[in-house]
């Protein structure tokens, strides 16, 4: 599934307010430091990498979607293309589900 144009419009603000955590080092600390309310994987991700992160996710109770590709979360970052995108602000990780069309995730722990 690409991402829909209301959701890129979204992590356009999240990125330009710097709440957009980009890449799996980034994510991971992210996730550590209970910053992430949403997780963003590219569905062209390796999967053994999605299977272990969302074991992880489950565990640690972050939504997560499988939603677009490496090239669209670059190219909407204007960086190399990227597998794993968090987002930190549990407003825009609610708007951005309400988008997608599911469950509101703004119970769960991160963001400010």
């Amino acid at each position: 599934m690409t991402i829909p144009q209301s959701v890129k419009t979204l992590l356009g603000f999240a990125h330009k307010s710097g709440r957009i955590l980009s890449g799996e080092a980034a994510v991971a600390s992210g996730v550590k430091k209970k910053k992430a309310c949403l997780i963003l994987m590219a569905q062209d991700m390796p999967a053994k990498r999605k299977l272990h992160y969302m074991r992880w996710f489950d565990g640690m109770k972050i939504g997560y979607y499988i939603l677009g590709t490496k090239m669209e979360y670059g190219d909407l970052l204007g960086l190399s293309p990227r597998s794993i995108l968090a987002v930190s602000d549990r407003q825009l990780a609610a708007a951005i589900v309400k988008q997608i069309g599911n469950q509101d995730v703004s119970d769960q722990y991160g963001g400010d």
